[in-house]
């Protein structure tokens, strides 16, 4: 891409690659001091012999690892213990479990009263429907009565009337209705 404005310059390639000659810093310090104070690892050879040795000597008994002891913190100068004590985590064990035990006591009461809540509540829905019923058939009762009534008000009376076990008696003739 070309910048307008700035004629292009021929620029000179980079140099080759070459190799670095130079010694190495390890080569280095040896070659100014050839036993340096760390002190190099061990060869193989070196390595076996201790290793024999070790297997060797039965009566060498690692030394025993003594239990380790939790570690006193305390807040400095004034004494004050930062973590608390044994004791006292279990007694904030112990009132978390029965506070944990009171809510769970506590909910158990709670569903017993809504269960009993409920099975009222039941019982007097069905009594209720009960009443709507018996009162249902008071007034279907009460209405077939004054049925009856209005159709013995309507009836012929029994002396107008053919009897009914004379078969050859003439039918009675229809009355008006007024």
């Amino acid at each position: 891409m070309e910048i307008y404005g700035i004629p292009p310059v021929a620029q000179a390639s980079p140099p080759a690659p070459r190799p670095d000659l130079r010694p190495t810093a390890d080569a280095a310090a040896i070659a100014r001091d050839s036993s340096p104070e760390i002190p190099l690892p061990p060869t193989f050879s070196q390595q076996g012999v201790v290793s024999a040795g070790m297997l060797r000597d039965a009566a060498r008994q690692p030394p025993a690892i003594r239990p380790v002891e939790p570690a006193e913190r305390t807040l400095k100068p004034f004494g004050v213990t930062m973590l608390p004590s044994d004791e006292a985590r279990a007694a904030h064990r112990a009132a978390r479990e029965a506070m944990a035990a009171a809510n769970a006591d506590a909910r158990q009461a709670d569903a017993e009263a809504r269960a009993a809540d409920a099975a009222k509540r039941d019982a007097a829905r069905s009594e209720a429907r009960a009443s709507r019923a018996d009162a249902a058939a008071a007034a279907a009762t009460a209405a077939d009565a004054a049925d009856a009534r209005e159709a013995a008000d309507t009836a012929e009376p029994a002396s107008a009337a053919a009897p009914a076990d004379d078969p050859d008696a003439p039918a009675a003739a229809p009355r008006p209705e007024a």
